[in-house]
């Protein structure tokens, strides 16, 4: 599966948002994060057992 540049993953210890998206164990895609993780802590992405988060890239013209 190739990485949608449109996204950047989570490094480990960042806040989790209710916009993030996450990829499981299961690979049935990206869904949205649940919310019970929200506010927490990205966990590393360099482990397989967790999950991988990204967040959608903001442009510049996503400010105006």
């Amino acid at each position: 599966m190739a990485w949608d540049q449109n996204y950047r993953r989570l490094d480990e210890g960042e806040t989790i948002h209710a916009t993030d998206e996450v990829l499981i164990d299961t690979h049935l895609g990206w869904h949205l994060t649940n919310p019970r993780c929200v506010g927490t802590k990205a966990p590393s992405p360099l482990y397989t057992s967790h999950r991988i988060y990204r967040r959608l890239n903001l442009r510049e013209t996503d400010y105006e």
